[in-house]
């Protein structure tokens, strides 16, 4: 019996070409973005919490005399690998770096100090009435391991006094920050410490590092390398392990020279005499190499406080600007983590002034209404009353509702009637009565009702 023939033919939707459909589909799946590890959105309802940080430290910045200042993002990395110092965590791990197309090597600003010390060298600034007092506010960006007070892109204010190495600049820093604190009504603490100058420094690094030496087995990695190229920023280490030896460590304060002792004691004397309570802490060295003499942190003093870190820091760094000039130029200055801070604020359930309710309300039935409502919106706008709307909403209860629930004081309402007639319904949301005026009225006739 002869065998009967395959069928050859493939039938539509069968066979080989299915995998080709299938391969295509794939290339169809849509790209769904995400946010990278690290960083955030900050969301309207953390806007305020942030407004309201930001409001009141330019506000006590400008009652200090201090000026606005604003450097990019991006700069050259040199400046920081300069400024900061090469053996710090910054330099060493955190920068966000590459090469543009130019070949230019850059980064994303770690920190805000070192853009302004650039700006005030480039533009001349010196040139000017000493000292220079200036304040700034922006993103900065580090690779730090994500975790909770700590973002790869987070906010700073901050404080630069450049051109005075008197002492009073250090306590008025210092009382800027207490009294930035005191205005939020977050309870802190200021260590203090003075880590003295290049020369003073010196004896004291022999000591530590005679010291450290005979430790060296129980630091760790990172330390037992620091320990060559800068034991100072062992004081400055985290690990357990390593700050149960640092507890033991000979003290900077032990080794100032006379000037910087006698400098330090000044500023003591006059946190005193302004009342500022403050705890000396012999191990404060702050984690950038540019730092000289008085360095100070700024700690909340929550007792269930869950996250170990500061809410702000600084101190003097007299040798910054010779670092990139032949100028000797002193300076002093902080910065705060508006992150942190903001954290503090909800976890410790401190209430920020809410916004002010709106006085008026617009509300508008049907499409030639709506028209009409949107320019008495824009006149009461610009005459600076509190107004709002919602011209995506059609119902009047709806809008009624809303005015209700933002606690506007009047509604404006203008239906198909009034429109065409140009009036207005001016309702009382306390007793409920309502008037008609003309349209053209509307500002007088609110002003009164509003004084």
């Amino acid at each position: 019996m002869p065998k009967r023939k395959r069928n050859k033919k493939i039938k539509k939707g069968r066979g080989r070409p299915r995998k080709k459909v299938i391969k295509e589909r794939k290339h169809k799946v849509k790209y769904v973005p995400h946010l990278l590890r690290g960083v955030r959105d900050i969301l309207p309802e953390d806007q305020s919490y942030f407004q309201y940080v930001l409001k009141q430290a330019e506000i006590l910045a400008e009652s200090y005399n201090f000026q606005r200042i604003d450097t990019p993002i991006i700069e050259e990395r040199e400046l920081f690998e300069k400024g900061i110092g090469q053996s710090t965590d910054i330099v060493e791990k955190q920068m966000f770096t590459f090469t543009d197309k130019g070949k230019t090597k850059v980064c994303l600003r770690p920190e805000g100090t070192a853009p302004i010390v650039r700006a005030y060298l480039e533009h001349g600034m010196f040139n000017l009435s000493q000292p220079i007092k200036v304040y700034y506010s922006g993103p900065m960006f580090r690779r730090e391991r994500p975790q909770s007070g700590r973002y790869r892109q987070f906010y700073q204010f901050g404080l630069e006094v450049i051109g005075s190495d008197k002492p009073v600049i250090d306590a008025e820093i210092i009382s800027f920050a207490y009294s930035l604190f005191d205005a939020l009504k977050i309870d802190v603490l200021i260590k203090v410490n003075s880590i003295g100058c290049s020369e003073c420094r010196k004896a004291y690094r022999r000591k530590l590092v005679s010291y450290l030496r005979s430790k060296r087995n129980k630091l760790c990695k990172d330390c037992q390398r620091r320990l060559k190229t800068n034991p100072l920023r062992i004081l400055d280490c985290k690990n357990p392990d390593c700050q149960r030896i640092i507890k033991k460590a000979p003290q900077v304060v032990d080794w100032l020279c006379e000037n910087c002792r006698q400098h330090f004691v000044r500023v003591l004397e006059y946190l005193d005499e302004l009342k500022i309570p403050y705890s000396l802490d012999p191990y404060l060295v702050r984690g950038l190499d540019y730092y000289t003499r008085t360095v100070f942190e700024v700690w909340p003093t929550r007792k269930s406080l869950e996250t170990n870190f500061a809410l702000g820091g600084g101190g003097r760094y007299d040798n910054l600007i010779k670092m990139f000039s032949n100028r000797d130029i002193p300076a002093c200055g902080v910065a705060f983590g508006i992150d942190r801070i903001v954290e503090e604020l909800k976890a410790e359930k401190i209430k920020i002034p809410k916004k002010k309710a709106p006085q008026i309300f617009i509300a508008q039935i049907g499409e030639f209404a709506r028209q009409k409502a949107l320019r008495i919106f824009e006149t009461l706008r610009r005459e600076k009353f509190r107004v709002v709307e919602n011209f995506s909403k059609d119902s009047l209860r709806t809008q009624l509702e809303l005015a209700d629930k933002l606690k506007a004081k009047y509604t404006l309402i203008i239906g198909q009637d009034e429109a065409h007639n140009e009036t207005i319904i001016v309702r009382d949301m306390t007793s409920g009565s309502q008037e008609t005026i003309d349209q053209e009225k509307i500002v007088k006739e609110m002003r009164k009702r509003l004084r």
